[in-house]
């Protein structure tokens, strides 16, 4: 099965004129991985992968893309911070379908963007932005067609002060929690979406420049959870699978609106060591897969 997803791994980086979605079914379905309805298939010998081909020379740059057989059993997917929790989920339920390893290494969508570009050894990269698989198809470093939004993220501000326990809509919750906190967790917003997510909706209430001093950075988001987790921070913003999947004890928390920050749309891309791997393709290809979606709809991303 793992020479038949190579073969076709091949064709779903290189032809440009099929639809990614078909691209990415047609790695499943024609390895025989899973059915038409998404369950797992059962193997059937006489099956003939010949009756649908992609011809490779249709691409422009088909060369670039041939690959050979490869019996990889492990492929290196580096995801952000955010979606470490729901990407564990998604590796557990991808083994019912594939053998093989999904190894998962997660950090801020900077830092990790950063390791990619000086020769990390991973195969797929689950970004918290666009902008970064953008960059990487843009260095040469990734495969343009593969480039999709497996999801968009959710900002949420948690607050535990306690000055007005009634429920507040998210401006007065925030300006309580600036006036009367020690400290508000953010995200660093060079390094991860949903800190600049955060500094978006603090310009758009025009208090990004009063709260400097009562603001604490972390590297990536699941650190700014751990700040206000720890108790180190009495209100952050914080990513809404977080509190879904841990909720926090005491204080409340709005959703911030979608129309205060730039979107938090999140991107993977097949990077090139990934190209030749099999099970690389075939994951990113589980994504955007009913039951996948379903999934990562249920921790509290927002799907197309």
């Amino acid at each position: 099965m793992i020479t038949q997803m190579s073969n076709l791994s091949a064709r779903f980086v290189a032809n440009m004129h099929c639809t990614r979605q078909l691209m990415l079914s047609l790695v499943l379905l024609i390895s025989g991985s899973v059915s038409l309805n998404g369950s797992p298939a059962q193997a059937d010998p006489t099956r003939d992968t010949s009756l649908i081909k992609m011809r490779q020379n249709t691409a422009p740059h088909a060369e670039a893309f041939k690959t050979t057989t490869n019996t990889q059993s492990s492929a290196t997917v580096a995801v952000a911070t955010n979606f470490l929790a729901t990407a564990e989920k998604l590796v557990t339920a991808y083994a019912s379908i594939a053998p093989g390893r999904i190894k998962l290494t997660s950090g801020s969508s900077g830092k990790l963007y950063a390791q990619i570009m000086q020769g990390a050894p991973i195969d797929v990269f689950l970004s918290a932005d666009r902008e970064r698989p953008l960059r990487l198809i843009e260095a040469g470093l990734a495969i343009t067609e593969t480039q999709f939004t497996y999801a968009q993220g959710r900002l949420i501000f948690w607050s535990n002060v306690d000055s007005d326990p009634k429920a507040k809509r998210t401006d007065a919750l925030v300006t309580d929690a600036l006036r009367n906190s020690r400290r508000i967790a953010l995200a660093n917003p060079a390094l991860a979406p949903y800190g600049t997510a955060a500094q978006d909706a603090l310009r758009h209430l025009q208090l990004y420049a009063k709260s400097q001093n009562k603001l604490v950075v972390a590297e990536n988001i699941g650190q700014a959870f751990a700040f206000v987790y720890s108790g180190n921070a009495d209100a952050g913003f914080l990513a809404l699978t977080q509190w879904q999947q841990r909720p926090l004890a005491g204080g409340q928390y709005q959703l911030v609106p979608s129309s205060w920050h730039r979107p938090i749309a999140q991107d993977a891309v097949l990077l090139r060591r990934g190209q030749n791997n099999a099970l690389a393709a075939g994951w990113l290809a589980f994504l955007d897969t009913a039951s996948a979606r379903e999934i990562i709809r249920a921790d509290g991303y927002v799907l197309d």
